[in-house]
């Protein structure tokens, strides 16, 4: 997903399934230009669909909530938030089995080299992570 300025939310829709899993295997591209203060965050399905005990998954509605509350923090911080903020609502609860999930998320914010002393699209002082 994708935020502009942490407003607008905008999917990617290329979609691919797990590299190696299936043999001479199609993907497709997304492209979208940056604009200073945009975040880019990358998730595994394991983040999506983490389930606490009512079965119920965290899901990206819960993922944009939350990267909407962090839209200032630097892409380390946020990283550290989304989980948690995973974390809580599995509150320890099993998960599914059939693959085992990963709980991976990367995040990105766009700052040019012109904006990176200060930034002034994050809290960071000395340049955007």
């Amino acid at each position: 997903m994708f935020w502009r300025e942490a407003r607008d939310v905008i999917r990617l829709e290329a979609y691919a399934p797990v590299i190696g899993l299936i043999q001479n295997c199609q993907w497709t591209n997304a492209c979208v230009s940056l604009e200073p203060g945009d975040v880019l965050v990358a998730f595994t399905d394991g983040i999506s669909e983490a389930m606490n005990r009512d079965d119920e998954e965290w899901g990206e509605e819960r993922l944009i909530e939350t990267v909407r509350a962090l839209e200032r923090l630097p892409a380390a911080q946020m990283i550290a938030h989304i989980t948690a903020g995973t974390d809580r609502f599995v509150a320890g609860a099993p998960q599914r089995i059939v693959l085992r999930k990963t709980f991976t998320t990367k995040v990105w914010r766009y700052c040019p080299p012109s904006m990176r002393e200060p930034c002034t699209s994050c809290s960071v002082r000395s340049g955007c992570s």
